[in-house]
């Protein structure tokens, strides 16, 4: 996978404005909305609906912190979305330590569950975008089986140069998908909606699902719901890829408390 080319930008797209209004908390420079996972999905559905308001969906965890603190453009694209959910256990912990608690936990995997059975049902298209050919298919197939007209109006994988990207949002537009689910990793996918957006005719929402086509093609396995509760499902998925995700969990969690603690008590800088 080919990395996109970060860009500097002077001014939001003119859609991300005057949005709708609702609480923001500001966790170590990350902007979250604190949205219930019910109130989450009925704004998505909303815009799906016919809504008048474009919904840029985002899901945080402790590493996205870790990247804001690398990048002020991933910051920027970030903050311009207007629907960012606590998708990982860590962002709950860090609001209630900085006693600016969240409602709850939104994980994307679950979110984009809901929103394609509202979609599959309402006949609303879906577009799929990222991960591996053969991932993005399976999903793309296993989708199609919950409507008796394919949901699914186009699919691209993840792989791709800076010069496909033109041609990707116009397969986006032509698909006349409402809906995109994108499964690239940070920043890729925040900066591709951030600057194209207004140009994939009518699409109405876009939704951040990290690795969730990886499960629902069956290439991982998702934690089991109690451990999900209990707050180890990044443990969980780190077993699964030990010598690959070590490092991501252990050391950038470790390093995600450190901020968090060294926010509590008033030190600056990164």
């Amino acid at each position: 996978m080919f990395p996109l080319r970060m860009t500097s930008h002077n001014k939001q797209p003119y859609w991300f404005f005057n949005q709708f209004m609702v609480e923001e908390i500001e966790i170590l420079g990350i902007k979250v909305h604190n949205y219930s996972f019910r109130e989450s999905y009925e704004l998505i559905s909303k815009a799906l609906n016919g809504g008048h308001r474009k919904v840029f969906h985002v899901g945080i965890n402790a590493a996205s912190v870790e990247l804001a603190k690398k990048s002020n453009d991933y910051v920027r694209m970030v903050n311009s979305a207007n629907l960012v959910n606590p998708d990982g256990i860590s962002m709950l912990w860090a609001s209630s330590f900085l006693g600016k608690p969240l409602k709850e936990r939104v994980p994307a995997t679950d979110l984009m569950s809901q929103v394609v059975t509202h979609c599959a049902n309402s006949g609303i298209g879906i577009y799929l975008f990222g991960a591996e050919e053969d991932i993005v298919t399976k999903v793309r197939d296993k989708f199609n089986e919950l409507s008796l007209n394919p949901v699914v109006v186009g699919y691209r994988n993840g792989y791709f140069s800076n010069e496909q990207i033109d041609e990707i949002v116009e397969d986006i537009a032509d698909s006349n998908a409402k809906l995109l689910l994108i499964a690239l990793p940070s920043p890729m996918k925040e900066e591709f909606v951030y600057n194209n957006f207004d140009k994939m005719g009518n699409l109405s929402v876009s939704m951040g699902v990290g690795g969730a086509f990886d499960v629902i093609a069956s290439k991982v396995n998702r934690a089991p719901k109690w451990v999900q509760d209990i707050g180890f499902e990044w443990f969980y998925r780190m077993m699964q890829e030990p010598k690959r995700l070590w490092k991501r969990y252990l050391v950038g969690n470790t390093k995600f408390i450190f901020w968090v603690i060294r926010e509590k008590f008033g030190a600056t800088g990164h």
